[in-house]
């Protein structure tokens, strides 16, 4: 019997977070029993590999796929998961996140009852350890048939993973993941939008997604070099899909806060000078008037006027100096934390110090009286030694009355006797 939704997995390194994504599959109201769960691992060399074969010995619809050398990125795994899939419907699953219990109920449903070829759900992400939810310009019971009714959706997160695909529509228009890349599910998006009949939106969260912090960044977000080549192939290949279906005009909204954020990325990231002209020349016809959006910042429109004219080495200069002030105001920032926590350590030890001092004035206090009282028992000791020293000395002196009237009374009683003794021969 085949499954109904296939999930594909692609797997590399991620040893501390695979078992949590894994399980979010396994506890989905839709039923486990119901999916076929791809796992391909891309030759880590961590234990994800281990847990894979665990999961794949225990549960007879669990598939470890391990790749025989490294791709450099999820593309390949994740073509190769499509090409073993065998369930009517696709979905995808990064193994840092982790789905919403009802996610696959909630695509599932919503995909079979509008009988569209794609379903796109809501997502959470975490950033500055609070939750957001990410860009959603759908609503319930809004159906698309025609990406012209609807070029909006071009302007939210390309990602695959809150979304549900009809395998017939992957298979029949042979859409796969561009190899070897980031950014490789823009291309896969874009071209399974243009492709799709009808598109329906879910306003449910089905996604939990985790961005990783700065030591321990996915892929994705590790912004060097490479991943600024990687962006620009990404967004010729989508380019050129929009001119394969005559819908170059729809690319301004794939570009929509795209230049804001890649001049954002450029300015956040460790690449040189050099690396930095050489990135933006290579980017140059991506800065045309189609591509604007509203920035945020002044001077990336004064940088976006030197590239249109060509001028890099301006732009340049003007990034550095944003990289210059940017670092500044963090090390200023990084100070001002430094000194609030200073206050805050000072503040707690000024409230202990307090509390110390507040025990010692209740001990002062406590031993002031017990103080008070030995005083008081002190003085009544002493009342009663005084006491007994006047009793004392009165019966001192009726010993000494005693003794003495003794003394008389032998004298009396001596007297007597010889007063009255009878002479011998009487």
């Amino acid at each position: 019997m085949k499954p109904e939704i296939s999930i594909v997995v692609p797997v590399y390194n991620v040893e501390p977070y695979l078992e949590e994504a894994l399980h979010s599959i396994l506890s989905q109201t839709f039923g486990h029993e119901r999916l076929q769960v791809i796992m391909v691992n891309d030759n880590s060399t961590d234990k994800s590999g281990e847990i894979m074969e665990q999961y794949s010995s225990k549960y007879k619809n669990f598939i470890s796929i391990h790749l025989p050398e490294r791709s450099g990125a999820a593309g390949k795994p994740r073509n190769v998961g499509v090409e073993r899939a065998d369930g009517k419907f696709i979905m995808f699953l990064d193994p840092d996140d982790k789905y919403e219990p009802v996610a696959v109920e909630t695509l599932y449903s919503k995909i079979t009852s509008d009988n569209s070829d794609i379903v796109v759900g809501m997502y959470r992400y975490s950033s500055n350890k609070k939750d957001h939810i990410g860009k959603f310009v759908g609503k319930n019971g809004l159906c698309v048939d025609d990406i012209e009714q609807f070029p909006q959706i071009l302007e939210m997160n390309p990602a695959i993973w809150s979304k549900i695909f009809k395998t017939e529509l992957i298979r029949e228009n042979n859409i796969r993941f561009p190899e070897g890349i980031a950014a490789q599910d823009l291309v896969f998006s874009v071209n399974s939008y243009l492709n799709a009949r009808r598109i329906s939106f879910v306003e449910r969260i089905v996604y939990n997604y985790r961005i990783r912090d700065k030591e321990d960044k996915s892929i994705s977000h590790a912004s060097n070099k490479k991943y600024f080549q990687d962006l620009n192939c990404a967004l010729q290949l989508t380019y050129k899909i929009c001119e394969t279906h005559d819908k170059v005009h729809l690319f301004k909204y794939i570009m929509k806060d795209k230049i804001d954020y890649l001049l954002d990325q450029i300015i956040a990231s460790d690449i040189s000078s050099n690396e930095v002209a050489e990135t933006l020349s290579k980017m140059r016809w991506l800065f045309g008037e189609e591509t604007e959006s509203g920035f945020k910042d002044k001077w990336k429109y004064w940088l976006l006027d030197d590239l249109k004219k060509g001028e890099i080495d301006p732009g340049v200069g003007r990034i550095e100096t944003i990289r210059y002030f940017k670092k500044h105001i963090e090390e200023i920032g990084e100070g001002k934390q430094w000194l609030e926590q200073q206050l805050t350590n000072h503040q707690i030890e000024m409230q202990n110090q307090k509390r110390y001092i507040e025990e010692l004035e209740d001990q002062k206090s406590r031993l002031c009286e017990q103080i008070e009282t030995k005083d008081e028992a002190i003085q009544e000791l002493t009342h009663s030694a005084r006491l007994l020293e006047n009793e004392t000395d009165v019966l001192k002196k009726q010993l000494e009355a005693s003794i003495k009237e003794i003394e008389e009374l032998k004298t009396f009683r001596g007297w007597i006797r010889r007063k009255f003794r009878r002479p011998m021969g009487q």
